[in-house]
């Protein structure tokens, strides 16, 4: 039976359900040993008593494992530093007494800052998957980190075909053995229930750097019938603006996080749903995860930035500019959802998502085996 590991910038409790939960889950139902291990919690995590929250996001056959390091992972590339957290991810190891898996025939790793700690595990197959452009998010602090990735690698499987033409641009590298999987949705979860009235707006997601707060403003005072509601977390440097606007527009509610649980019921009772980005750079080539999720809840959705490999879905309303987004919304709110997106949308499940990185996996495999 294989050995896959994978390594995420996510920890296996999360308030998010992410692609990489979705690639354990699923391969662990493919005969294959999975083991998951997430962004380490750190001693200054400890000492600062952070915590991060959320929930169990892996099935039971997925062992979770840590590593754990003195320093936070994602400082600057520093040799004295890495060989530190090393050190002590050794020692603690060796005191606890623990016996941890530490060879694999595939890793499949989301996040750059990893790179230095891969001399740990003894592997056969490295592929980086990578989610955003980290260079747009992280500041140039990653590059030696994902260049070095890259180079160690056998496979990229990018999320979106943007985010692979940045690599290819920055690292020069060929794309004989790269490919794009975008991230698909939980079909086994998500469902339309036409027995329930579906009224007004949702959101469901991070409120960061990232999300139109001035998209929502405009909507809510466009449409003052309409009610908005918004969940997840807010980043501290937005709160005050979220109150502002749900001070100033009744028509607006902030919920803060939700359980992944809970999606399914929420998504149910709204029309439409939002996907508000605005022009940062990292939201260039966004996961289309959240426009299946709520396609196969039967909503009709207004968005913009995210990259789409088919356009075929009648319920899909983009935007590009503030203008542009009154006129989507009021389409999309006045036409009733096409019930035959829901058999579309299937071809964006999160098991063929999981076929497709098998095959890749399965052939290279092979290819390696026969050289």
């Amino acid at each position: 039976m294989k050995e896959i590991l994978v390594l995420s910038h996510t920890r296996g409790d999360s308030v998010y359900k992410i692609g990489s939960h979705h690639y354990a889950n699923g391969l662990s139902e493919k005969n294959y040993n999975i083991t998951y291990i997430g962004i380490p919690y750190t001693v200054i995590h400890r000492l600062l008593k952070k915590d991060f929250g959320g929930e169990r996001q892996l099935v039971n056959s997925v062992n979770e494992i840590k590593l754990n390091t003195l320093l936070p992972i994602t400082l600057d590339y520093n040799s004295l530093l890495i060989a530190i957290n090393k050190f002590y991810d050794y020692l603690y190891g060796f005191f606890r007494l623990r016996n941890r898996k530490n060879k694999f025939d595939v890793i499949i790793c989301d996040y750059p800052y990893f790179e230095p700690y891969l001399s740990i595990f003894d592997y056969s197959m490295l592929v980086y998957r990578p989610t955003d452009n980290y260079i747009s998010m992280s500041g140039e602090s990653v590059i030696p980190y994902e260049e070095k990735l890259i180079n160690r690698s056998d496979l990229i499987v990018a999320t979106s075909q943007n985010v692979l033409d940045n690599l290819e641009t920055k690292y020069k590298i060929s794309n004989s053995d790269s490919y794009v999987i975008s991230n698909g949705f939980d079909d086994k979860h998500f469902y339309f229930n036409e027995t329930i009235e579906k009224k007004g707006a949702v959101y469901i997601g991070a409120i960061d750097y990232r999300f139109d707060l001035d998209g929502l403003q405009i909507l809510a005072e466009n449409f003052p019938e309409d009610k908005f509601h918004i969940y997840g977390p807010i980043s501290k440097d937005l709160i005050k603006r979220a109150e502002e606007i749900s001070s100033i527009y009744s028509n607006v509610k902030f919920y803060g996080k939700i359980s992944y649980n809970k999606t399914p019921e929420v998504l149910q009772k709204a029309a439409v749903g939002l996907l508000l980005l605005n022009d940062h750079e990292s939201n260039i080539g966004r996961s289309p995860m959240k426009l299946w999720e709520y396609a196969s809840s039967g909503l009709n959705i207004v968005f913009s930035r995210v990259e789409i490999d088919s356009s075929d879905l009648l319920c899909l309303y983009k935007y590009e500019t503030q203008a542009d987004l009154i006129n989507k919304y009021f389409e999309a709110r006045s036409q009733e959802f096409s019930k035959e997106d829901l058999n579309k949308v299937k071809a964006y499940s999160w098991r063929n998502k999981v076929d497709k990185i098998n095959s890749i996996i399965e052939n290279k495999s092979i290819m390696k085996k026969a050289c």
